[in-house]
């Protein structure tokens, strides 16, 4: 395991976010176990957003924001996808769906991964055809 040295760091409520001279990123330190991701975007993560934008928004794209994102996603991914290759995505993370009903509504055939029981749970009854399954990836 390599030691995580660094020369700033902010505190963002219970958590320390270093800027790392080993590894070159900012990240949380220490790092958080396997365990306590899963336990943490499982239960938490969607319950202390509250009116955060980036996830509120993302149901109704007010200003299409999200929008000009998910095309300018789609164009990068078209670069080098090959053209022999069937259109079918995968999301990890995939929160209420938007990501994928874009990519549904571009004639894609979506499937998705969600640990929070809350977002899985809304993406559900805003379109139960996403293939989204509450899991998570470990």
């Amino acid at each position: 395991m390599s030691r995580h040295e660094y020369s700033e760091s902010i505190v963002r409520g219970n958590y320390k976010v270093i800027n790392c001279l080993s590894c070159g990123y900012w990240h949380v330190y220490p790092i958080p176990t396997e365990e306590e991701l899963n336990e943490y975007y499982k239960k938490i993560y969607y319950e202390n957003l509250g009116n955060n934008r980036s996830m509120t928004d993302k149901l109704d794209d007010p200003d299409g924001f999200y929008h000009i994102q998910y095309e300018d996603k789609l164009r990068r991914i078209n670069k080098f996808l090959l053209k022999e290759l069937p259109l079918r995505v995968l999301d990890i993370g995939a929160g209420y769906g938007d990501f994928l009903r874009f990519m549904k509504s571009k004639g894609w055939e979506t499937r998705g991964l969600e640990p929070s029981e809350s977002a899985y749970e809304i993406s559900k009854e805003i379109d139960d055809n996403l293939g989204i399954r509450c899991a998570s990836f470990s």
